[in-house]
């Protein structure tokens, strides 16, 4: 999605495809629950829980990945540098 532009319609594809994959790993048992916490809901800059316009209008989104109740995934795609990093902490 680095080629695509920063918008709600992007995030809201990006969740689908997550939700997919996180769904299949959940039906096989791989992974108990989970929770995908990003704003692919938001229709304005001011819907936004994790993002905030500032970072948005400079290409960069976040949303964050929960499971087993105590490890977060942070996910983070910067569009101007194609940089995307991930990192975790238990809580």
């Amino acid at each position: 999605y680095i080629e695509e532009p920063n918008t709600f319609d992007t995030w809201k594809l990006i969740y689908h495809e997550a939700k997919e994959i996180l769904d299949d790993l959940q039906t096989r048992n791989a992974i108990t629950s989970y929770e995908w916490i990003g704003d692919q809901d938001a229709q304005s800059y001011e819907e936004l829980q994790i993002n905030n316009e500032a970072d948005v209008r400079q290409g960069k989104y976040r949303a964050q990945l929960k499971y087993k109740e105590d490890v977060i995934i942070d996910i983070a795609v910067n569009k101007s540098t194609g940089e995307v990093s991930i990192s975790a902490q238990n809580n």
